[in-house]
């Protein structure tokens, strides 16, 4: 975002590093000190500077050092802006990853109240897989209006993702819009936590995100959206591999 830019942040790793912070801080509040952001070209400057606040020991717990200022973190009430059109048109095609769980589903049907007509909504399932439950909310989207295709996308596979972007290209409506809702928990406290345990959470969400920028960087898109946690903004206990994710 706008606040991540300014504050020159290298990469998408670091955010995940925050985020992986912010739970270890709540699951092991005595030994946790903190995170502080150093500038990618260190010099003598920065590291007195890093000096100077490990020593003064304000309680920060979040702290970026730039040559110019220091910046610490805040969560603040905000006044919403103004109500914007969401630009959802009923000649184009709108695409739900995780479409089965409970975001997608309500994602689902604000889509269709804001005046979309055709979905598709995406899983790891194999359509043969889904249960009585899943169909009986795909019949209700289509009560709505809307024609709602069901099709199995692995998002950890880039070839899964690009043959689904493929496929799409074919159908009679464009694809105006990606709404990336597909997540996988495997929750466990960071000492109990595997390598394999935080790679099964990161592929579809973090890799997932990425599978779908590389398969969709040269259409034409009104939306594309990346939905996150609140977990890697608080920190919740048993969930540091989707707070990093």
């Amino acid at each position: 975002n706008g606040n991540v830019r300014e504050l020159g942040l290298a990469s998408l790793v670091e955010s995940a590093l925050w985020a992986l912070g912010r739970v270890a801080a709540v699951e092991h509040t005595q030994q946790w000190g903190g995170c502080i952001d150093l500038p990618l070209a260190l010099d003598l400057r920065s590291l007195g500077r890093l000096a100077a606040e490990l020593a003064a020991n304000t309680g920060e717990r979040e702290v970026v050092l730039r040559a110019d200022a220091r910046y610490t973190g805040r969560l603040i009430a905000a006044t919403p802006p103004p109500a914007q059109s969401a630009s959802i048109t009923a000649d184009a095609c709108y695409w739900i990853t995780g479409g089965l769980g409970a975001i997608g589903q309500a994602l689902a049907n604000w889509l269709i109240d804001k005046g979309a007509r055709h979905l598709l909504i995406s899983g790891r399932r194999a359509e043969t897989q889904l249960d009585t439950h899943t169909f009986a909310a795909l019949g209700r989207f289509e009560a709505k209006g809307a024609t709602v295709i069901y099709r199995q996308v692995d998002m950890a596979d880039p070839a899964s993702v690009d043959a689904a972007v493929k496929r799409l290209a074919a159908d009679a409506w464009p694809l105006k819009g990606i709404f990336h809702a597909a997540g996988v928990l495997a929750d466990g406290l960071l000492e109990n936590l595997d390598w394999a345990q935080f790679d099964r959470v990161l592929q579809p969400k973090m890799d997932g995100a990425w599978h779908l920028h590389e398969a969709t960087k040269n259409l034409s898109l009104d939306h594309f959206v990346l939905f996150s946690s609140a977990a890697a903004v608080l920190g919740a206990p048993g969930q540091g591999n989707y707070a990093t994710a």
